[in-house]
């Protein structure tokens, strides 16, 4: 039985007989074309820490994604971008503060990721993050949402 994957043409070879034994052949070739197949987020949930000291262009975290072998993928940010609060690079997947002036210690920020293949398919998660208070300004937040 071909799969998704499979794709190709197929030689089919049916034989029918009946009670008294006689048969009766059918050939015909079946085409298994490769489907288009939607991105998938991996690694959920998503949740970071920022400090509200954060300067512009400080990495919040990166939504990673898969897809078939062919598909460029492509990251945008929908609701939840308060203030404007982030970026995402549309390329990686990669978040970062874009308005640090809407980092506000105690603030939130649900903000709904969307990965898309460029063909119509797409997947999307909430990712979630969490201003906290004080910390050092810096270029990179690393996984634990401080910097060292």
């Amino acid at each position: 039985t071909p799969g998704f994957d499979a794709a190709g043409s197929y030689a089919i070879v049916v034989t029918a007989r009946d009670p008294s034994n006689a048969a009766a052949t059918q050939s015909f070739n079946w085409t298994v074309s490769d489907t288009n197949r939607a991105p998938t987020i991996i690694s959920e949930p998503y949740a970071f820490n920022v400090p509200e000291a954060a300067a512009v262009g400080t990495v919040v975290g990166t939504v990673a994604a898969h897809a078939a072998a062919a598909a460029t993928l492509g990251y945008s940010l929908g609701s939840g971008n308060t203030g404007g609060a982030c970026a995402i690079d549309p390329a990686t997947g990669e978040i970062r503060v874009a308005n640090a002036a809407a980092l506000t210690a105690g603030a939130s920020f649900e903000l709904t990721v969307t990965v898309s293949d460029g063909k119509g398919l797409d997947d999307s998660t909430v990712v979630s993050i969490s201003v906290i208070g004080g910390g050092p300004v810096g270029d990179s937040i690393f996984e634990d949402g401080f910097e060292d």
